[in-house]
Order: structure tokens, then sequence, then C-alpha cells
């Protein structure tokens, strides 16, 4: 490490003490850009070979999370060993698997070959698992035998050994007094004072997830930049922690990129308490983890969040008042523990954190919460989510149920993303057992079309048979006939509604009753836009391009509808399952020469020249021709179902001269023939713009017209006569 020491910053140090020693290797090398390779080689080849190849992968600029994960799923599904992969999953994808207590004996079963500092980290593990996952039987059995741990000298080990404890065991713990001045200051109000002190501890401990929160948050209320971090892995986190807490446009590629990172320190403490805190900032509170992952980011050592957080209620009452100080920040969180949010607010200075305290508070009225939760949503930090978040919880969905869902899609029609937390799996199941006073709102389709987005097509005819409720509550058949002025609807619910759901491929079922072909369907969404363009007229371009493209659509279908109403048809339809069993077996030929493999032995076996084997080089396309004339050849004179027959039907019937010469009647370019006259007669009416010569002109034009493909008839009969005797 001496060698690296000039670049590798203060902030990393203390972060590679705690990674795998061969996932930290890699990870260092790639970040200084140097080869692996080399590494690789030189460490001891085991049954851990595989997860070391995995390592490099996943420290590859070139792969993305995404990729990675996906990669490695595709990778598992040959394996029928499911203890082994298990034990990759957890080794390889730990951020996206979850342990369960069937999963502890595998896992240490498969690692019984590697390095004691592995072990000693699976075991922690397991540990926490246990704990987060609340396993009473578990529990019990660990608190006999953490006397025998008390000489480790690990925080995160101590941390969890005090929540398996008894009372009289956790008096034995010393909780740590980090960022107690910082909290301090914080609920006081004193942003920049509580910032100085956490940069202060952070340039110390920069693996510590609290400061690192407090850091980030105290930068977007201050809108600065703490410059001591400045060309550091520390700062890249920052900067995109700030991005995702306040789901700034674009944070979904900081997120990508932390979860990049996350996953290269898999086994670090620091990256799994922070990707749970990330994770957590987006997800809402009736998330089944949630609650897990805010345990396990108060496990990084012991302090009160631990107390308050990883023991139940009861427990952590009784232990702080065993330990009560003068503390402000102790006894704030002592009060909120005992949910007494009257003496809690005395204690806070900080406008943010007494407005979610109003929120939270069950004594509060709906009014006075809204009036809160405006107060946060305006200062424009990270408070705003958490506050949003407290206030959907705290409202009663069956009696408050309008003003709820108002809320939630007041918040989507801002951001879509803000889907990610806000229950609205909830308010779906309260709607489907709703009557037409709440079916009429319009937030009731915006809520499906969520649904829709996150849950995938399976629920689509759900948003259309929503959209078609509430225009028959409104009385309306189609979108464009709603009074776009009408103060029913809020205007960006209006626009949402029209821009993202009135659209063709749902409105296609929605108003199946009402429009029956493309044009009309397209003519629909034409005056939607147009609508649009009077209401929403920020985005007037995007919605004046999308009726040139629909109009652009229609005029193209009614060319192809007058080629289509034209042809001879031929019943392919019928003509398809016969051929596909015929040609199934030369199409199958065809793709296996298609095949690298077959082409290489071909290869193989011409270079031997062979007397007794003969290769055909182009192989291939032979039988790609075969295969195009045998099609062609059905289509044509299939006795059953083809062109041949649909000809003779018509000779035999006296009608060849209609189905040729319908083009023109189409066209209103046909003529009548007068056998009294000898001529053919015109009546169709020309624009009056025209002059007589020019009438005269093209008149003559369409019965010379006419009179030649007279003429052509009976040849053409005679000729398809003749092809079929």
């Amino acid at each position: 490490m001496e060698e690296y020491g000039n670049y590798i910053s203060v902030a990393l140090l203390p972060l590679l003490a705690i990674l795998q020693p061969h996932s930290w290797k890699i990870f260092v090398y790639s970040r200084l850009g140097m080869d692996v390779k080399d590494l690789v080689q030189k460490l001891p080849s085991n049954s851990n070979t595989s997860i070391i190849n995995f390592y490099v992968m996943k420290n590859l600029d070139t792969v993305t999370y995404t990729e990675y994960t996906k990669i490695l799923e595709n990778a598992l599904k040959s394996n029928d060993d499911a203890d082994f992969v298990t034990y990759i999953k957890y080794r390889l994808l730990p951020m996206e698997y979850e342990m369960e207590s069937k999963d502890y004996l595998p896992i240490m079963m498969c690692a019984n070959d590697c390095p004691l500092v592995d072990r000693y980290l699976i075991f922690l593990d397991i540990f926490e698992n246990i704990l987060l996952q609340d396993l009473s039987q578990y529990k019990f059995i660990l608190s006999r035998y953490t006397v025998h741990l008390e000489g480790v000298n690990d925080e995160r080990l101590q941390a969890m050994c005090f929540c398996v404890g008894s009372l009289q065991d956790r008096l034995k713990y010393k909780a740590k007094h980090k960022l107690l001045k910082a909290k301090e200051y914080l609920i006081a109000g004193d942003i920049g004072k509580c910032q100085d002190i956490a940069v202060e501890y952070l340039e110390k401990c920069p693996y510590c997830l609290q400061a690192i929160n407090i850091v980030a948050e105290s930068e977007i209320k201050l809108q600065n930049r703490c410059v001591q971090f400045e060309g550091t892995i520390l700062r890249e986190i920052l900067d995109s922690i700030e991005f995702v807490y306040i789901m700034q446009e674009g944070w979904k590629q900081k997120l990508f990129a932390l979860k990049k990172l996350f996953n290269c320190c898999n086994m670090s403490v620091w990256a799994q308490e922070l990707n749970a805190s990330v994770t957590n900032s987006y997800t809402s509170l009736e998330n089944e983890y949630y609650l897990i992952r805010r345990k396990k980011m108060c496990l990084q050592f012991l302090d009160i969040e631990t107390i308050c957080e990883c023991l139940s209620r009861e427990d952590a009452l009784e232990y702080l008042s065993q330990w009560f100080t003068e503390n402000k920040y102790i006894r704030f969180r002592y009060v909120l523990l005992e949910r007494d949010y009257g003496q809690a607010d005395g204690l806070v200075e900080n406008i943010d954190i007494k407005c979610i305290i109003g929120i939270r508070d069950a004594n509060k009225d709906y009014n006075e919460k809204k009036m809160h939760l405006n107060m946060v949503i305006d200062s424009g930090n990270t408070f705003w989510i958490r506050a949003s978040k407290y206030y959907l919880s705290s409202l009663d969905e069956k009696t408050q149920f309008m003003e709820v869902m108002q809320f939630a899609v007041s918040l989507l029609t801002e951001n879509m993303d803000k889907a990610l937390f806000i229950p609205w799996r909830v308010y779906i199941d309260i709607i489907e057992n709703s009557d037409g006073e709440i079916r009429s709102n319009i937030c009731v389709p915006i809520l499906y079309f969520i649904q829709y987005k996150y849950s995938g097509m399976e629920t689509k005819d759900d948003l259309s048979l929503m959209c078609e409720d509430f225009l028959y509550f409104q009385g309306k058949e189609q979108p464009s006939l709603l009074n776009v002025h009408s103060d029913l609807y809020p205007k960006k619910a209006l626009v949402f509604f029209l821009r993202y759901i009135c659209v063709p491929d749902i409105l296609s079922t929605a108003l199946a009753s009402v429009i029956k072909n493309s044009m009309d369907l397209w003519k629909e969404r034409i005056d939607i836009c147009q609508i649009l363009c009077n209401i929403d007229a920020a985005n007037e371009r995007i919605y004046e391009e999308e009726i040139r493209i629909l109009t652009q659509k229609r005029k193209i279908y009614s060319e192809l509808k007058i080629i289509e109403e034209n042809r001879i048809h031929v019943n392919t339809e019928e003509m398809r399952p016969r051929l596909m069993e015929e040609l199934e077996g030369d199409f199958v030929r065809y793709k296996l020469y298609l095949d690298k493999r077959w082409l290489e032995l071909l290869e193989t076996v011409t270079q031997k020249k062979s007397q007794s084997v003969v290769v055909l080089s182009r192989e291939p396309e032979r039988v790609l021709k075969e295969l195009i004339e045998k099609i062609r050849d059905a289509f044509v004179s299939s006795t059953e179902y083809g062109l041949d027959l649909t000809l003779s039907l018509s000779i035999r019937h006296g009608a060849i001269g209609d189905v040729l010469r319908r083009p023109l009647a189409n066209a209103e370019l046909n003529t009548i023939y007068n056998e009294k006259e000898e001529a053919y007669e015109w009546n169709h009416k020309l624009p009056r713009e025209m002059t007589k010569e020019e009438r005269e002109v093209i008149k003559s034009a369409i019965i010379r017209l006419n009179r030649n493909s007279r003429k052509l008839i009976p040849t053409t009969f005679a000729l398809i006569y003749f092809n079929q005797s």
C-alpha cells in the first residue's frame, strides 16, 4: 500500500482496512487503472476462483451494475447446486440478496476454505441478520455466547452484542458519544456548526455513515460544498447521494453509479449501511424491508441511534432511563420514544424537524399536518421526502382517502419517480372496493397508470377499465370532450391524464365501444394534443410534433386502405399452418447451417479434401432459396387457398373483369359504355376552377384509359384460362 500512498486519499485508507483481502486489492488496482491480470494469477487457486473472477468483472468501467447482475444471474441458472448458488449470491450479489435463516448453514459450509477474516465477516453478517429479522430463538443462543466475544475490539460486534444482551449485560457496554454535539446543533437549527463538527469527524473517520449523511444534508440545506474532500472517493459519494436524497434531475444515473461502487465494496460495513440509507431515502414506510434497513444503518457502532432503533421501544426506554444525561439530543430521542410530541417540539428549534414532529403527532388534525407539510416542501431540502412519507402514513385511508389520494397524485404529476415512496398499492386496493364517487375522480386513472408503469403489461386492462369508468362517470364518451376549464380537475392532474394516459395504446381498449378503427383513434389523439397545446403551452412543441406524426400516419393509412381494398386476396392464414408443418425441417436445417460451429466443421472437412464427403460451399443460401420458392409456389398454385384458385373462381362466375377494374371504380375513374352511341360516358363532376378545355382533356384521358383496360381483360382472361387448363 505504501507504493500507492500518493494516490489513495485519506478517505480511502480506513475504508480498505475492512474489505476482504482479495476484493480490496482488485478494487484498488482498478481505481489506479492498473492491470489486475497478474494479481489474479498470483492469488491462491481454490473453490473461490470463480468469485475472484467476478470481483474483476464488477470493477470494470465498461460493466454497469445492472449488466453485472444480469450476467451473474444467467451464470447461476445453469448450476443445480442450491447451496453453492446461495453462497455465490451472498458473496457477489449482497445488495440484491436477502438472507434467510435456512441459508446460514450452507453459507458457513461453503466458506470453510476462506481466509479467517472472510469467515469472521460472514459470522458478523449472520449475527446481524438474526438481529434484523428479530429471530428470538437464535438471539437467545447468541446471548449466551456473547461473553466470549467481549475481548474482540470491533465496534460493530459490540453494537450487536449489546442488542442481544439483557439490561444488566447492556450496562457493561458504553455507548459512543460520536457526533452528539453535531446533533445538538442540528435540532437547535445551527446547521453551520453542525456541518463543521461532522466534517472534522469525517476527515478522521471517512467511513462513518452518520457523518456522511449529516454533511450531505447540510450541504443541500446551506447550498455549499465542503472542499476538504475534493478529489476523493468520499466526494464522489457525497455528490451522488445529494442527488438521490432530493431526487434531483439525473438522480437515477447517480444511483446506479453508487450501486456499482457499493457492489465493488460489498463486504464492507460502510457500503452495506450506506446502501441501506440510500435505498430507504426513496422507499415508502410500508415497504417490507424499510424497518430492517433502518436498523441496519444503526449497527456500525453503538450509540444513541442503535439504542432507539435496534431495541424494542420498551427496552430502549428502560435502558435510557438508566443512562439519562443532560444532553439535549438524548432527551429529545427519549421523549420521541415516549411519543410525547409536545415536549419533543419544545426541545427543537430546527423548523424542518418541528414540522415533521407536527406531522407525526396523532393529536394534530388534517389541516395542521397539511400546513406543516407545505412548510417543509417549500424549504426544498432532504426533509420534504421524509415529511411526505410521514404525512401519507399518518392519514386514515378510510376517512381521509380523498385527501390522501389527491396529495399522492399531486406528487406523482410533478415527478413519476416519487411513486417509489408513495404506497400506491394500498390506494389501489381501496379503489377496487370503492363506488362511483371515488372512481369519478381523475386521480384514479393516474394511480392505475403508475401501477401499469411499475407492475408491467398485465395491469394494462385495469388501467383501460378505470379510464373508461372515469369518462362514464363524467358523462363523456371521449377525453377530448372533457371540459378542460372546469374546477373539477386540478390542472397538473388533467395535463398528466391527457398526456400520458389518453394515448392510442390505452384508448384502443378504453374507447372500444366508441371508436371502431385506427383512423378515428388517431383523430381523437390529435384532438387531445390540440387541447394540450392550449393548457400546457410549455410543452407545445412536443404536442405539435405528435400531431404532425399522427397526421402523416392517417394519410399513409388511407392510401394503404385503398391498396388493401383493391388487392386480389389470398387466404394466407389457412396456408400458414400447413406450410409451417411441411417446411419446418428445411428451416431447422437452414438455421443449423448458419451456426458458426457447423460452418467451422464444413471448413475443416473441406480442408481435409476427403473424397468420400461432398461439401457445398453455399449450402445456407441454397436451402434458403428452396424455402422461398416453395412458399412462392404454394402462394400461387395452392388448389385450396392460392392465387390460382381465387382467379379461377372469378373466371367461372364471370367476375374477373370486375376484379381487374375495381381500382378504377374505387378512384371514381370508371365509365359507362353507351351501346346506342357506341361510346364511353364519364359523368363525375370536376372542380369548377377548371376551364372547359381542361375538363375535356381530363375526360378524354379517362375514357381512353377505360377503353384500353377493357381491351386487356379478354387477353388476361385467355392467359389465365390457358394456364388453368
